[in-house]
């Protein structure tokens, strides 16, 4: 299961916002029943009960108009002695699985009246901010996959045992292997980012980004150290999905 711990700083910057937005208490908790962000004092009590346990199991929003008195509340231990005036649970769903529970309190009679008075808008607003939250936690999976899956394409590039460079459209230098940089003696800070013409001479006038695909061009190479080297590159061309030059 996905931990919220992982996107805490988006959580308490959406507890704040509803916060200001609602003039209300917010507190979000894990699946766990731990606070991951809140906008109520650390003075101020709130006891995540076993409310957040039927939020979790049952994925169902939540309106406990009279807490402390409803049959949900029953087993915590502020059962009939709850400080709390009303709440609002929105469970914070990823991929059909709860990971925790965005929920508005209240401790003040104006603050429940208000809430009463809209809470169908409130509803709608909590679960699109938990939602929010949701999605946050998606993009933080599918960055994580990237980052896995580079990481594995360059441990595999760096492991041939020939130079790779790779090039963008604008002649830029984007990518090199380990080997590329010893044989070019430079530095990859000095190399990406660079036009790939001032570390590369091509000996045909046609120039190396020409042609369909794997050519074969005789180049000198301008090392780092001054020298010129002679060698050989092989070129692959990379096409969008339209059939467009990309690199």
């Amino acid at each position: 299961m996905f931990q919220l711990e992982r996107v805490k700083d988006l959580i308490q910057s959406v507890a704040y916002s509803i916060s200001m937005a609602m003039d209300v208490d917010i507190v979000v908790i894990d699946a766990n029943k731990k606070i991951i962000g809140k906008s109520i004092s650390d003075k101020m009590s709130y006891y995540p009960s076993n409310v957040a346990e039927y939020i979790v199991e049952r994925k169902e929003f939540v309106i406990i108009e009279h807490p402390g008195k409803e049959d949900i509340c029953k087993g915590c231990h502020h059962y009939g002695c709850c400080s709390e005036l009303i709440e609002l649970d929105a469970p914070i769903i990823y991929q059909d699985e709860c990971l925790g529970i965005l929920s508005v309190t209240a401790y003040e009679e104006e603050t429940r009246n208000n809430i009463l008075k809209k809470k169908d808008d409130y509803r709608e607003f909590l679960i699109s901010m938990a939602g929010l939250i949701s999605s946050k936690v998606g993009e933080t999976l599918i960055n994580e996959e990237r980052s896995l899956t580079m990481m594995r394409i360059m441990a595999i590039i760096n492991s041939v045992n020939y130079g790779m460079l790779a090039i963008d459209e604008d002649d830029k230098i984007i990518y090199c292997n380990q080997i590329a940089e010893s044989i070019i003696e430079t530095e990859p800070e000095q190399l990406i980012g660079q036009k790939w013409q001032e570390f590369f001479h091509v000996m045909e006038k046609d120039g190396l980004l020409s042609g369909a695909g794997n050519d074969r061009h005789e180049v000198k190479i301008y090392a780092g150290s001054g020298r010129e080297k002679d060698a050989y590159i092989t070129v692959s061309h990379m096409h969008d999905d339209s059939g467009a030059a990309i690199g």
